[in-house]
């Protein structure tokens, strides 16, 4: 992503890795969740962020490479 000259508060878009650092609001399933990424990012920045899992899954084995 690479901003062309302006500000960034009328710019969202729906995938961008680098759109936090870049301060342009990410949109997933319709509702903008740029406002709390910010408030998980400064959570965790502080060493106050905590994760419950409640539980994980084993990755599946490897699948052999296709041969076309």
């Amino acid at each position: 992503m690479e901003l062309r000259g302006g500000t960034t508060d009328r710019i969202v878009t729906t995938n961008g890795a680098r759109a936090f650092e870049m301060g342009v609001t990410l949109s997933i399933g319709g509702r903008s969740v740029g406002p709390q990424l910010a408030d998980y990012a400064r959570l965790a920045a502080d060493g106050r962020l905590r994760v419950r899992v409640e539980r994980s899954f084993p990755l599946s084995p490897r699948l052999p490479e296709r041969t076309s």
